[in-house]
């Protein structure tokens, strides 16, 4: 894989997302439905993307996946909380357009242990499982779900070993 691990502190981000449940044999085909209905929202709603797509994962096992992916965005959307929401996956302080799955959240801040990722999406699961060993050797906790951003455009990189990601895992 190639990459470095290390801990990062990482800023708090609003978001806009779209939370949805899948298995393994779908997960290609529900990331990239959920993504386009996120942006459309992100489109119709003219809002600042400020950063590449994200996918965090909720509960990821061979019988089911829950996962929130979007696009961190530079503000809210006017009207929308009164409180600051949260894409934890339990639901909770989220605010959601009406008539959409498309929710605004935050991805958490503070310490995250985080790696870059070159190659196939298919090849993920190994930097999180190296993620997830680098962790417990180095006497830490996870708290918290992980999320991956993607770096590279796969509609700009053709070569999917050349494809970036990011792996970020809040620790304690």
């Amino acid at each position: 894989m190639g990459e470095e691990i290390g801990i990062e502190g990482v800023e708090p981000q609003t978001v806009v997302c779209v939370t949805a449940h899948t298995t393994l044999e779908r997960l290609g085909d529900t990331l990239e439905s959920a993504l386009m209905e996120a942006w459309e929202y992100v489109e119709r709603s003219r809002l600042e993307v400020v950063g590449p797509p994200f996918t965090r994962y909720h509960t990821f096992n061979e019988e089911h996946i829950e996962l929130s992916t979007g696009f961190p965005v530079a503000a809210a959307p006017a009207g929308l909380m009164d409180e600051p929401p949260s894409c934890d996956g339990d639901g909770s302080m989220r605010a959601r357009p009406s008539s959409s799955r498309v929710e605004v959240g935050e991805l958490p801040g503070g310490r995250a242990a985080a790696l870059t990722y070159l190659g196939s999406y298919f090849n993920l699961p190994g930097a999180y499982r190296a993620l997830g060993e680098w962790i417990v050797e180095q006497g830490l906790t996870p708290e918290g779900a992980p999320w991956e951003v993607y770096v590279s455009d796969p509609g700009s990189v053709r070569d999917p070993e050349s494809w970036q990601t990011r792996v970020f895992w809040p620790v304690r």
